[in-house]
């Protein structure tokens, strides 16, 4: 037995990190079916509010020139029918109300421009129109509708769901719009295919989806050369009018495998103008393939963006798709060139995979715009595998392939950042005339050619690092003009395996730094960590200062190994558990606490804690066992392990949930609580079951 001296240190990085997704989770939920108007049987208008609608009961009601209309019942078109032309137009300030309802039973089939409805009308710059489309669902999970482009190029055709192409002064608002359907490109010509709007461009004056879904697929024909921008729910956008996703979610598979040049997203095809592009709470579980073209890129949210100062903000967001593309590939983006980009609690768990760059939040982040700027990411958490592909030019990241920050006033901060995914470039030619590599758990490479700093802090890489450069947080830092680049690491931990190939450098920080000039990476955490933490750089001399950090071992966390029921009161109704819990380290002056994290929930609800904090002071190599979960005695080396820790918990009433998550704290300051794997855990029968 030992003592492990234990700090009351309450540093909690891992669980800060973590973001909490719930609503993103539910995004774009399927309709509910419920109808928010009863409308009389025989009414031929209805009123809302103070407008008076006109009731819809028939396909044939779908027609001219819309204003206000509200749907009575499901519309199914006649049999056989197919559409080459928009059913109706909508007037300005026109709103479809489809009161809960679905119209199905129709295919597509068209040679030009194509929607359910005809480019709205217009208004002026200083009068904008509007048309709204609220309630309604078309096609079904069960009977999507088939949109089909024929295979006569035309360069007037853009096709979507509502509308083919705005391109008008007139701001157009989805609210809990579901479409189910399935749209086929066989047109080779420059146009946009998504699941809600083609293309938006120029005048057009704001677009606002609020839980909204598409589910489906948007896909080419094998053998067509299309060169076009395709996406779940808007193929092109081009204004400086505001656009919005609130609960949205893309559910589609969007697949791009010709040779072609364009861009496939789950949300977006192609931004450029400067608006604000804003994601709430949204959601993409769809796979997103881009085209087999050199320069072809795929994005779980946007797959290209244009212009400088385009401001985009995504929070509490999930991308679970996955993502590939010839060129670039992003979890959300393949390729950002604005600097005004937010990001907050939001995780990818989708694979991306790209020749050149991949990231679990985006490919490359590229900006030379001048003026003062300032990025951030918070709370970003990848799990997905990222990989890079190609044989000389490669570099992955959890979050970032490559972070090029060119602008003289920019500043990038990550923040409570953690990869969890395994990170790796592969079928690289190690040897290729310049060749370029870099492969991190959060930044592939980092060509920090500005004035202003890249800071981390708070940031945790927990996942494998495998490929030339490798660095546990980043794979290289480097700089090619005049001038310094500055890296500041702030209370950083990477405890992934790091497996440098082809002879390369690694570290547990940066695998490499690497410039014609100076770049300095300051380092600021406690204990000494000599060459471990950054590779050393045989290419030029640089700059390296305060060189202070905790490179932390394998298995430095506990990991639950079993548990005991140890005692049980006379009526059944209550038990006493012990937890056990390994340490591989032999160094215990490394820990400044161990200890459990558990929650409890009664048979009925009741919540008897949440990670409530048990320290253990006290480590064995031996432990006698009782009833389950371990033998009679058990020895920390038998279970590979250095030591056990324990802990014992009273009064768990019959039925209880428990769940148990051992942690450890590390460092003196600047200490991190990072968290081990959980288990669940049932009180049934008297006795202790594993949920």
């Amino acid at each position: 037995m030992k003592k492990l001296f234990a700090s009351l240190l309450i540093c909690a990085m891992l669980l800060s990190v973590l973001p909490i997704l719930t609503f993103a989770e539910e995004a774009g939920a399927a309709p509910t079916g419920t109808h928010p108007y009863d409308i009389p049987a025989d009414a031929e208008t209805f009123v809302i509010g103070e407008d008076t609608y006109t009731v819809i009961r028939e396909w044939g009601d779908l027609t001219g020139t819309l204003n206000k209309a509200v749907l009575a019942g499901d519309i199914a078109a006649p049999a056989n029918t197919v559409l080459s032309a928009a059913l109706a137009a909508l007037g300005d300030g026109a709103v479809i109300e489809g009161n809960g309802y679905a119209l199905t039973g129709f295919a597509v089939e068209t040679t030009g421009e194509m929607g359910l409805f005809t480019e709205p009308i217009t208004g002026t710059a200083e009068a904008p129109a509007s048309v709204a489309i609220r309630n309604l669902t078309v096609g079904a999970a069960d009977a999507r509708i088939s949109f089909r482009t024929s295979a006569a190029d035309d360069w007037n055709l853009d096709m979507g769901v509502f509308f083919g192409q705005v391109d008008t002064n007139t701001a157009i608002t989805f609210e809990n719009v579901h479409a189910y359907a399935d749209m086929v490109n066989a047109n080779s010509l420059k146009k946009c295919v998504a699941g809600f709007v083609g293309e938006a461009t120029n005048t057009v004056a704001g677009i606002t989806f609020t839980d909204c879904s598409f589910s489906g697929s948007v896909s080419v024909p094998d053998g067509v050369t299309a060169d076009c921008h395709m996406a779940g729910f808007l193929g092109a956008y081009a204004s400086a009018a505001a656009l919005t996703f609130t609960g949205c979610a893309n559910y589609a598979d969007i697949t791009h495998g010709s040779a072609t040049a364009r861009s496939v997203a789950g949300f977006l095809g192609d931004l450029s103008g400067n608006p604000t592009l804003t994601f709430t709470d949204c959601l993409n579980t769809g796979s997103i393939v881009g085209g087999t073209d050199g320069t072809a890129t795929a994005g779980g949210y946007i797959a290209t963006q244009q212009h400088w100062k385009a401001t985009i903000r995504v929070e509490n967001c999930v991308n679970t798709g996955d993502v590939s593309a010839k060129q670039k590939a992003g979890g959300f983006f393949p390729r950002i060139c604005t600097p005004f980009v937010t990001v907050i609690d939001s995780r990818n768990s989708g694979s991306v995979t790209a020749d050149q760059y991949a990231g679990g939040l985006m490919g490359e982040f590229s900006c030379t715009l001048p003026d003062a700027a300032t990025m951030s990411v918070s709370g970003f958490e990848n799990t997905g595998v990222i990989s890079g592909t190609q044989g000389t030019n490669a570099f992955a990241g959890g979050l970032f392939g490559i972070l090029q920050i060119a602008g003289t006033l920019l500043t990038v901060n990550l923040s409570d950042c953690v990869n969890r995914g395994e990170i790796k470039t592969e079928n690289l030619a190690f040897n290729a005339a310049n060749a370029w590599y870099g492969v991190g758990g959060l930044i592939g490479m980092a060509d920090v050619y500005a004035e202003a700093p890249l800071s981390l802090t708070n940031c945790i890489n927990t996942g494998t690092v495998y490929g030339p450069e490798a660095g546990g947080l980043i794979g290289k830092a480097y700089r090619h003009i005049a001038g310094k680049g500055v890296i500041n690491l702030s209370a950083c931990v990477s405890t992934g395996t790091l497996t440098p190939t082809g002879n390369s450098k690694a570290g547990g920080a940066v695998g490499v730094t690497y410039s014609k000039n100076e770049v300095q990476v300051i380092l600021d955490k406690t204990g000494a960590c000599g060459d471990a933490w950054i590779g050393t750089d045989n290419y030029s001399s640089l700059t390296t200062i305060s060189e202070s950090c905790r490179l932390l071992s394998d298995n430095w966390l506990p990991e639950l190994y079993g548990w005991q029921d140890n005692s049980q009161d006379a009526d059944k109704e209550s038990l006493r558990m012990r937890f056990v819990a390994t340490i591989v380290n032999d160094d215990l002056t490394e820990y400044s606490e161990v200890g459990y994290l558990i929650t409890a929930v009664e048979a009925d609800g009741t919540v008897v804690c949440t990670d409530k904090k048990f320290g253990v002071h006290t480590v064995y190599e031996t432990l006698n066992g009782s009833k389950s979960g371990l033998p009679e005695e058990y020895h920390a080396a038998d279970a590979g392990a250095s030591y056990f820790v324990a802990v014992a918990i009273d009064g768990i009433p019959e039925g209880a949930e428990i769940t148990v998550t051992p942690y450890a704290v590390v460092g003196g300051t600047g200490a991190t609580m990072a968290t081990g794997d959980s288990e669940t855990f049932i009180i049934a029968d008297g006795m202790v079951k594993k949920n």
